[in-house]
């Protein structure tokens, strides 16, 4: 079987090896389900269902690639995407990255050109482009919010509803990082666990109080961000928003 396929392409393959050898139903496979706390699936199974899953895809799996499956996502083969469109798209994400970061920059700058419909409308552009580049969905949350929200500044068509963007971000983000304290593992804790899969009780211990540091800086940033919206000038408003 050719090893360039897509992750779309793998994915459906992995739920149906978990539904006919665990007999699990369809919608609870989904990339981010935990196969020890969710599905009860032990660590021998976990390497059953990547040697089962070489059988089908024809992909050679190494034993050391074991030590990092935790959840659905794990399951699937990295380098499921050919080299050169990987490169692309995370050409495009970065690219896409960036502009979003420069949004109050634009919108102090562009609002002397621009009306501001058009400004919500680039910025809808830019956020939907993002969501249709995130395969896995680990974006959507936020991304979702935002999307909206630009549309409804779009609708509004007054500047004053474009301030609220730094603000919407904070609270996306607060609201992310928040839920992951009270369904652990925490954000953290899974960022922490790309580089060490064996994470011990006091590195988990440590993660979770970097989690709610930084649900504490989202509070504080985002009314910052909020005062700066509602009572201060459109450079003011710039200069904390896209510098400070």
């Amino acid at each position: 079987m050719n090893t360039m396929q897509s992750y779309d392409d793998i994915f459906p393959l992995v739920r149906d090896i978990l539904v006919e050898m665990f007999e699990l139903e369809p919608e609870q496979i989904q990339p981010a389900t935990r196969l020890y706390e969710d599905l009860d699936i032990d660590s021998i199974d976990a390497v059953d269902i990547v040697v089962k899953l070489k059988e089908v895809t024809g992909r050679k799996v190494k034993p050391e690639d074991f030590k990092t499956v935790r959840t659905i996502d794990d399951v699937v083969p990295r380098g499921t995407e050919s080299a050169g469109r990987l490169v692309l798209r995370r050409t495009l994400i970065a690219v896409l990255v960036g502009a979003t970061l420069a949004y109050p920059p634009a919108v102090y700058f562009g609002l002397r050109h621009l009306p501001p419909q058009a400004l919500a409308a680039a910025l809808a552009a830019l956020i939907g482009l993002r969501l249709l580049l995130d395969r896995r969905g680990h974006w959507l949350p936020v991304g979702a919010a935002l999307l909206v929200f630009s549309l409804v500044a779009v609708l509004r068509g007054d500047a004053v509803t474009l301030r609220f963007y730094p603000v919407l971000v904070n609270l996306a983000m607060l609201v992310l990082f928040a839920a992951s304290l009270y369904r652990p593992p925490s954000l953290i804790e899974r960022l922490a666990r790309l580089r060490e899969p064996d994470l011990p009780p006091e590195g988990v211990r440590y993660t979770r109080r970097v989690t709610q540091l930084w649900c504490l800086f989202f509070v504080l940033n985002g009314s910052v961000a909020l005062y700066t919206a509602l009572f201060t000038s459109l450079a003011t408003w710039t200069l904390y928003n896209g510098f400070i």
